[in-house]
């Protein structure tokens, strides 16, 4: 299933008291280094949230959940995108838990934080960090090139 999410005007409110819900899409930044992830449960534990985050972890873990403090690090960090409606969320936390179920590895290039937290909410992995620097990249080369034939 692929989500539209470009058509919609409202988002999604569930209702609870924490500023976090299921299914949104968080960024954090560690020393300006941006990491993705998602919201996986948010629950009440002895009158305090408890909330997990879901997100590809380069330290080896692959696709993991966290307790949100663990996930920010004390770092800054912001909601980047919530889902539109109800079945909207259970597409995010389905595709969370298939991932958890299957066991996803960490692939700077084919499968990292942004490719994950895209595919959970719109069934589409990508990544516009690496398109850039893949895009940089050629750039460079061709110029390197054209450079090179005028020399020649």
């Amino acid at each position: 299933m692929i989500v539209n999410i470009a058509n919609s005007s409202q988002n999604y409110q569930a209702s609870n008291s924490t500023a976090y819900r299921r299914g949104q899409r968080l960024r954090v930044y560690y020393h300006n280094y941006p990491h993705e992830g998602i919201v996986h449960h948010v629950t009440q534990v002895s009158g305090r949230w408890a909330i997990t985050i879901a997100h590809n972890s380069m330290s080896g873990m692959g696709v993991c959940t966290v307790p949100l403090q663990d996930f920010q690090q004390g770092c800054r960090i912001e909601i980047i995108g919530s889902p539109l409606n109800a079945s909207h969320e259970v597409f995010i936390i389905r595709q969370i838990d298939l991932a958890l179920t299957t066991g996803i590895t960490y692939d700077m290039l084919l499968q990292n934080c942004e490719h994950f937290a895209s595919w959970c909410y719109t069934g589409i992995p990508e990544s516009p960090s690496i398109r850039i620097v893949c895009l940089a990249l050629a750039a460079f080369s061709a110029i390197v090139l054209t450079d090179r034939e005028r020399r020649n």
